[in-house]
């Protein structure tokens, strides 16, 4: 999970907040003496600050920078103080950020992280030196993920917030409601079904309902062809039934 292309922020979330203000309301390409006057900070904070904030898309730019689509729609929220919108748009930077994603990932692996151990976790895997503004760094990205609603803390234990967007992901292949096999074997072990849908029911002609169901079908090759015959009549006694006798 180590990153050499992630980079921490070497201020406070509120001091990034600030930067991320500052670049929305220029516009334009900007040095960092016009963001830090913006922002009410020193050039030096800024340029700290702007390794992350292009590792996750929020600026661009050479040596003048200026603000993405998204680092707009955050720093316009940010600057109305709108809390629903920051939260909305630092969880859209966590989501396009393989990194930032990687460490909530980490975090629901582990059901619970100490509230000590996070940060020089998060440190640790940034590949980051250890020094004072990456430690700072490392604990503005736990702020983050706590702002984006990501996280929650509680009694010194940090875990992934099960109200928050981004949830688990469903399993592939997971058996419907009504218990149906999504993948059958024939007798012969010649080939697998897969079925996806709704629990498949015969087509009589008193049911008044049809079912479609998709199906794929890998058969082995046999060298032996009555084998196809057989795996056929398999098929139709199973999908089929009201057919299978013939």
């Amino acid at each position: 999970m180590e990153s050499n292309d992630f980079k921490l922020p070497g201020a406070s979330l509120a001091e990034l907040e600030k930067i991320i203000e500052a670049f929305s309301q220029k516009g334009g390409p900007a040095s960092n003496d016009e963001i830090a006057k913006l922002a009410g900070l020193s050039a030096t904070t800024v340029s700290r600050c702007n390794g992350f904030l292009i590792s996750t898309n929020i600026i661009d730019g050479g040596n003048k920078k200026e603000v993405t689509q998204l680092g707009k729609k955050l720093g316009l929220a940010l600057h109305h103080d709108q809390q629903d919108e920051i939260k909305k748009f630092w969880t859209e930077v966590v989501s396009s950020n393989s990194f930032l994603s990687e460490q909530v990932t980490a975090i629901r692996v582990q059901k619970a992280v100490k509230e000590d151990e996070l940060a020089p976790k998060i440190l640790y895997n940034s590949g980051a030196k250890k020094n004072k503004y990456s430690e700072i760094g490392s604990r503005t990205v736990v702020a983050i993920l706590v702002r984006a609603g990501l996280l929650v803390e509680n009694d010194g234990l940090y875990t992934v917030s099960k109200a928050g967007p981004v949830a688990d992901e469903e399993p592939l292949n997971k058996p419907d409601s009504n218990g149906a096999d999504e993948n059958k074997l024939d007798n012969d072990g010649g080939g697998v079904v897969e079925t996806k849908g709704n629990q498949v029911k015969p087509h009589g002609k008193d049911s008044g309902i049809q079912f479609a169901v998709n199906i794929q079908l890998h058969i082995q090759e046999f060298e032996d062809t009555s084998k196809y015959e057989d795996l056929f009549k398999a098929l139709r006694k199973h999908l089929m039934p009201e057919h299978g006798a013939e």
